[in-house]
C-alpha cells in the first residue's frame, strides 16, 4: 500500500519524491519555464533528474487511480513496488 509523502511547495509547483526541489528564484509569469528548463538541462546530461523513471511511474499509478475512484465512486488501492 503506498505510503504518504510529506509534499514540497516550490516557486507554485509542488513535487512529491525522494530528491525532489525547485528553485524559487523563478517566478509564476512563466509556470512551465522551470521544468523545462530542467528538462533541457537533464537531456544535455548538465544535472541529475529530480525524480526517477520509478516515481513517475508510480504518480501515473496515482493519477490512474484517482481516475477509477472517480469513475466507480469506490476506493482504489495503490500498490507500491518499492
Amino acid at each position: 500500500m503506498l505510503k504518504a509523502r510529506v509534499p514540497i511547495r516550490r516557486a507554485g509547483f509542488l513535487f512529491v519524491g525522494r530528491r525532489a526541489q525547485l528553485s524559487a528564484t523563478h517566478t509564476s509569469t512563466r509556470p512551465l519555464a522551470p521544468p523545462l528548463e530542467h528538462f533541457c538541462a537533464v537531456i544535455r546530461g548538465e544535472v541529475e533528474p529530480l525524480v526517477t523513471v520509478r516515481d513517475g511511474l508510480q504518480n501515473l499509478r496515482v493519477v490512474e487511480a484517482i481516475a477509477e475512484a472517480a469513475r466507480t465512486g469506490h476506493l482504489v488501492a495503490v500498490e507500491d513496488d518499492r
